[in-house]
């Protein structure tokens, strides 16, 4: 559970979970201005972009988080770990 206003991902910290957005509301920030390039609410997925390059490139290192996603509202996230992700991709590669 994350409280609005709290940054659930942080531009530049390393990249090991995904996120599915249960409920809630959130906002994609990029840069140093913090320039909103979107807003997801329920069933959003979001922190794909560094899980998926991780389960790519597993010898290179976690990669690092492209924006910040901050909570609009209170947000109930899911989450998924890179290495879990990589074990599902393993066994249901279709």
């Amino acid at each position: 559970l994350f409280a609005p206003g709290a940054n659930i991902i942080t531009e530049g910290d390393m990249g090991e979970k995904l996120y599915f957005l249960h409920r809630g509301e959130v906002e994609i920030l990029v840069g140093a201005a913090e320039t909103k390039v979107a807003q997801l609410s329920d069933g959003n997925v979001f922190g794909e972009m560094a899980v998926l390059t991780s389960c790519a490139t597993r010898s290179l290192g976690t990669p690092k988080r492209a924006a910040t996603v901050r909570a609009l509202e209170s947000c109930d996230c899911r989450v998924i770990h890179h290495r879990v992700f990589g074990q599902i991709l393993k066994k249901f590669p279709e």
